[in-house]
């Protein structure tokens, strides 16, 4: 009988031994099987999403980059123009800057001239006729007597027979 029972017991225990190998491949096949299927497909869908999302930003990048050389070009355009633009501008001052001058040192000249006539004109409308007031009197006076008087009359006739002979 003992070796009965020891069949009997080594035999359930093998069936015992089946039994929970069946249960394990079960639970395994039925939920950690899956489980990790899951998991590898969604690792698997993250991978596949993550490469065209690198693909985009690649694309992305090379717009970019593009866009920025263009952008660059365009600066680089302006920035010469804009130094044009002051090179420019800073002749226009320089050369207004000059026709001031120019200008100034003319209005300049012309009052110099404007004032030296004025003066001569003022000299004239007042040296002039005292001169001639004063050469009036003094000759006015030296002619007075009878002598002199006498003399400038001989003086002008004797020139007047003179130039009428020759």
């Amino acid at each position: 009988m003992f070796a009965d029972q020891t069949a009997v017991m080594i035999f359930f225990r093998i069936l015992n031994f089946a039994v929970l190998i069946a249960v394990g491949w079960y639970v395994g096949k039925k939920y950690i099987i899956s489980m990790v299927q899951t998991k590898i497909a969604e690792r698997q869908s993250r991978l596949k999403n993550l490469g065209q999302e690198y693909v985009q930003l690649k694309l992305k990048q090379r717009s970019l980059d593009q866009y920025m050389m263009e952008q660059e070009k365009l600066t680089q355009a302006l920035i010469s123009k804009a130094q044009r633009w002051k090179l420019l501008v800073d002749e226009y001052h320089v050369r207004r800057q000059a026709e001031g001058l120019q200008l100034k040192k003319e209005v300049e000249r012309r009052m110099t001239v404007r004032t030296e006539q004025a003066a001569f004109m003022a000299l004239q409308h007042e040296v002039v006729p005292r001169a001639l007031m004063q050469a009036e009197q003094e000759l006015t006076a030296y002619f007075s007597q009878e002598k002199h008087g006498r003399l400038f009359i001989d003086a002008l006739v004797h020139k007047v027979e003179r130039e009428n002979r020759g």
